[in-house]
């Protein structure tokens, strides 16, 4: 009887920690720049129209098709993160996905005006992920 509380209540625990939302800041640690994105397919099948939007500022980039794991990629003129809110939106097998708003943070040891790229991954169906990478 213990295991089976024990285990409920890890579960309803669990449970709250997936379903928090993410934490959007007002503007990141370390000032830096973007100069480029990375969206990477790591599913066997193509994803399409995948799109990077900053809502508050109207500014986008994407790509229309991702073969299965595969990648696509495109540079711009660096741009200073001012911390705004990301989202990713694509479709698989013409269903529409996105993620939640979301932020990002430089590496700890990031100096200040640093120049990363954004690489997203669908990793999953219906999920995807950001980090910042290095060019």
């Amino acid at each position: 009887m213990k295991q089976v509380l024990a285990l409920a209540l890890l579960a309803v625990l669990l449970l709250t920690a997936c379903s928090s939302k993410p934490r959007v800041t007002e503007s990141p640690s370390v000032e830096f720049n973007i100069e480029g994105i990375v969206i990477w397919n790591r599913l066997n099948y193509a994803v399409r129209d995948v799109m990077i939007e900053v809502p508050a500022s109207g500014r986008f980039a994407g790509c229309g098709n991702i073969l299965p794991r595969s990648k696509c990629q495109t540079s711009f003129p660096v741009q200073r993160y001012t911390g705004n809110a990301i989202q990713v939106r694509w479709s698989e097998h013409a269903a529409p996905h996105s993620t939640e708003p979301f932020t990002v943070e430089p590496p700890e040891a990031a100096a200040q005006g640093s120049v990363f790229w954004l690489q997203i991954e669908v990793f999953a169906p219906g999920q995807a992920g950001a980090t910042l990478v290095q060019p």
